[in-house]
């Protein structure tokens, strides 16, 4: 039996949601509606994902037990806070850095599943996507792979 949408959302918990699972993790909770509409907007230029992992990272790094010096959700995300070199772990850096290069590969594999030829798409990008399996033989071939 398949769910719809929605009951597959309802089903998932209240953490479905990216936004709810950050504001979850924040200690500070203050301005919940106005940290949703500024997540909305850091969403524009950065991955949910990507916010999540610096959230993370810059709670581990930042064990600050006062209130008043833990800035509200929204101005961290206001101020880009997630782009702060000192806010990644090396671990969750080196995590980060896998998402990219997983992402990069998976985009190219599609254009070159798609037949496209582009100046960025060439042997090294083929091998590469060979090696993850995310294309086949012939179409590396065709890329000079």
């Amino acid at each position: 039996m398949t769910l719809s949408l929605f009951a597959e959302a309802k089903q998932a918990g209240p953490y479905a949601d990216p936004f709810l699972t950050c504001w979850a993790l924040w200690p500070r909770k203050e301005g919940k509606a106005y940290a949703q509409e500024c997540y909305v907007k850091a969403c524009r230029k950065a991955y949910p994902h990507v916010i999540e992992t610096a959230v993370r990272s810059y709670l581990q790094r930042n064990t600050v037990t006062d209130p008043k010096f833990i800035p509200h959700f929204s101005t961290w995300l206001n101020k880009k806070r997630w782009l702060d070199e000192e806010a990644y772990t090396p671990e969750i850096k080196a995590e980060a850095v896998s998402d990219r290069r997983k992402s990069r590969l998976e985009s190219n594999a599609k254009m070159m599943n798609k037949g496209l030829r582009l100046t960025t798409l060439g042997p090294t990008e083929a091998r590469e996507c060979l090696a993850e399996g995310l294309i086949t033989i012939e179409t590396a071939r065709r890329y000079g792979a």
